[in-house]
């Protein structure tokens, strides 16, 4: 499995922050003000995509045979 190069360590947080900034904006600021924890936790899981795609990069490409 071969993972592009573009940075993705980030990418759920980075759609949650422009879905947030875009029209949606006051449905953003809603689910966020009804639960605080909801930015934390998607910070948290966005870290643990990033730990997955580090060690899918670390295996070697198992398609070349």
């Amino acid at each position: 499995m071969k993972i592009s190069d573009a940075d993705k360590t980030s990418l759920l947080f980075r759609l949650f922050d422009k879905w947030k900034k875009k029209k949606t904006n006051q449905v953003a600021k809603k689910l966020l003000k009804q639960n605080p924890q909801l930015e934390k936790d998607l910070r948290k899981l966005d870290d643990e995509w990033g730990k997955v795609l580090k060690k899918l990069q670390q295996k070697p490409d198992l398609t070349k045979d």
